[in-house]
């Protein structure tokens, strides 16, 4: 096992650990239960908070994960009209995009490869194929699920907090995660658009002889017409 495999990464840190932190130390302070994980020794109460944080973070994001079809319905209420729109048009090319990508390299050919999801599929080929694009969608990415996960904390914080009668507490936190669902919601959006661009960008100009003019037509646009 390589050194690196035990690191905590960046996007564990800010979508599991730091959620978990604010989680667990507002559970602390409405219940009075530090001393469940308060010992003699401070290195390790230190320990053991970081490895409850986790724990309970790694909930929080789990709960987030199966709520991401919350995105569709409400992204045009967080999101640009315009950018909104400037998405669904590059995602609903994307289709006719993978089979030219499919015909393109016959070593994805297979029965399967159509039921691939567009996003895994897009996904995976930047990875193999442009690491750079794939670093800048890892990066948006933890973006999204920072603020995924800090809306489901502050929803679970502010109902605790209802139910414990600290009512000013529960407002406050339920505007927060209004917010946190905000910027959530217009990170996704952005991932996804930057998902079709950077695919569009490494893809199609390798994919097709005569360059990005009939890379953009073959997908029914015209040059000048990329969202």
């Amino acid at each position: 096992m390589r050194a690196g495999n035990l690191s905590l990464g960046a996007k564990d840190f800010l979508a599991v650990l730091m959620p978990g932190v604010v989680l667990l130390y507002a559970a602390m302070e409405l219940h009075s239960i530090k001393d469940l994980i308060a010992t003699d020794d401070g290195g390790v109460t230190t320990l053991v908070f970081a490895a409850a944080a986790y724990g309970v973070g790694s909930l929080a994001y789990a709960i987030g994960a199966t709520l991401d079809w919350l995105h569709e319905p409400t992204v045009a209420l967080f999101v640009r009209p315009k950018h909104a729109k400037r998405v669904e048009l590059l995602e609903g090319s994307m289709d006719n995009v993978k089979q030219q990508m499919i015909k393109a390299h016959p070593a994805y050919v297979s029965s399967a490869a159509p039921e691939f999801s567009n996003k895994s599929f897009f996904y995976d080929y930047l990875r193999l194929n442009s690491p750079s694009a794939a670093s800048l969608l890892e990066a948006l990415e933890s973006r999204q699920k920072l603020f995924r996960t800090f809306y489901v904390v502050l929803v679970i914080i502010s109902l605790d907090a209802a139910l414990t009668g600290k009512f000013s507490l529960s407002l406050w936190t339920i505007i927060g995660a209004i917010a946190c669902f905000g910027f959530y919601n217009h990170a996704r959006a952005d991932w996804r658009y930057r998902l079709c661009k950077l695919t569009l960008l490494a893809a199609l100009p390798k994919m097709l002889p005569g360059g990005p003019a009939s890379s953009v037509a073959a997908i029914g646009g015209s040059p000048g017409t990329l969202p």
